[in-house]
């Protein structure tokens, strides 16, 4: 596959599964926690809500950048379904390559609560259990630790400032 970058006509359609993702990795979470299927459909697709469900129930605490650009997913991706049905235009869209990484952070995470095993659980990434996303897809962009690195205390709503700076 060629590089994926935003002018790419795949980014909504790739954007829009790294988002479906994080939302079954979290509730799947939930689910081992004894969330009932009645407060899952409560959450609706909201990212950042299954996110807070998650840390509250013991699911480890994300970095701040990382809420941020789940909420700037969960803007198209859970509160408009912009994604699904290709109408992002005039909307700031999240870097593919941190949100495929985070994608696979939650994928590892939910995994272990599932019964995986949490040994080394820090420095094994999600090939080590075959939870890849996408693995062979050159993605533009920082890799998500950068783009922590870059974005902590800026608003990515104003994503410009922050592509800028990497």
């Amino acid at each position: 596959m060629a590089p994926v970058n935003a002018s790419s006509p795949h980014y909504l359609t790739i954007l829009f599964l790294l988002g479906q993702s994080i939302e079954l990795a979290l509730k799947s979470f939930l689910r081992s926690r004894g969330y009932t299927e009645a407060q899952l459909v409560r959450i609706k697709h909201n990212l950042p809500k299954s996110l807070r469900a998650a840390v509250n129930h013991g699911f480890p605490k994300p970095h701040p950048t990382d809420v941020q650009l789940l909420e700037l997913l969960d803007a198209t991706y859970g509160a408009q379904r912009k994604l699904q049905y290709h109408r992002a235009s005039a909307v700031n869209l999240p870097l593919l390559r941190p949100v495929r990484a985070l994608a696979g952070e939650y994928l590892v995470h939910s995994f272990m609560f599932l019964g995986g095993s949490p040994s080394n659980i820090g420095d094994r990434g999600p090939e080590v259990y075959g939870l890849f996303v996408d693995p062979t897809a050159n993605y533009e962009g920082p890799s998500l630790a950068d783009f922590r690195i870059s974005a902590d205390g800026v608003n990515l709503r104003s994503l410009s400032a922050v592509c800028n700076s990497l």
